[in-house]
């Protein structure tokens, strides 16, 4: 596992549009980037912010990832966060 394998997946998705693009149309494509295990590319892939939150991905990273997208969009995706992570506790947020 790699923490930093994993802030770098998730910031390139807040910052690069093209990032986001090629995770929707080759997502096994976009998780090769970078030195991820199968676990983590899949929880990736699938927005498994649960795993991603308790794998230990920054708390801070996954709030800008779920702000993509439209108001609407934005909104239902960080209810879904917030509810995937409400029952981890806080996070460690050391680096």
């Amino acid at each position: 596992m790699s923490r930093y394998a994993m802030d770098k997946a998730i910031r390139d998705l807040i910052l690069q549009a093209d990032a986001r693009g090629l995770l929707e149309r080759e997502p096994e494509v976009f998780v090769s980037r970078y030195a991820l295990s199968s676990a983590e590319g899949r929880a990736i892939v699938d927005q498994d912010y649960a795993y991603l939150y308790s794998a230990g991905a920054h708390p801070f990273l996954l709030w800008g990832w779920t702000g993509q997208g439209s108001a609407d969009q934005r909104e239902a995706t960080r209810e879904t966060y917030q509810a995937a992570v409400a029952e981890l506790g806080y996070p460690d947020y050391s680096t």
